[in-house]
């Protein structure tokens, strides 16, 4: 019975451990991309496209290689939404390279959904994995 106990004490501590270990990951995954938004708009802001391009795609390859395991955690359907957003970031990019009347606050303003967005879902997961401890 003793045993018992004290393996039911064990698993409860491991899972608690598990979730936390997954709060620091998430917390540190959203850091690292929103950190990867900034520099693309400080780019931008300086007139550095090209700078501001090979940024850009760094942080989607980034995002696409950390999405499976975001999703893992997050709801499919806020991935989907960020996936939205970088395709449309995607399109803007295009428009300023073919366009020389393109207004760069329209991408600031698209790359800016995307960071809050990724700092939305790390917030909301905090409340589901401490309920699970």
């Amino acid at each position: 019975m003793k045993s018992r106990i004290i393996l039911a004490v064990v698993l409860v501590v491991l899972a608690s451990v598990a979730i936390t270990v997954e709060l620091i990951y998430l917390k540190k995954t959203s850091d690292a991309l929103c950190k990867s938004i900034d520099r693309i708009t400080e780019s931008i802001s300086k007139e550095s496209f090209e700078e501001a391009l090979s940024l850009y795609r760094d942080f989607s390859d980034d995002f696409t290689r950390k999405e499976n395991t975001i999703s893992v955690f997050i709801h499919d359907k806020a991935v989907d939404e960020i996936r939205d957003l970088i395709y449309e970031t995607d399109a803007y990019f295009l428009k300023r390279n073919t366009s020389e009347f393109f207004e760069n606050e329209d991408l600031i303003r698209n790359l800016e959904k995307i960071k809050i967005k990724i700092h939305d879902i790390y917030v909301s997961m905090i409340p589901d994995l401490k309920n699970l401890m």
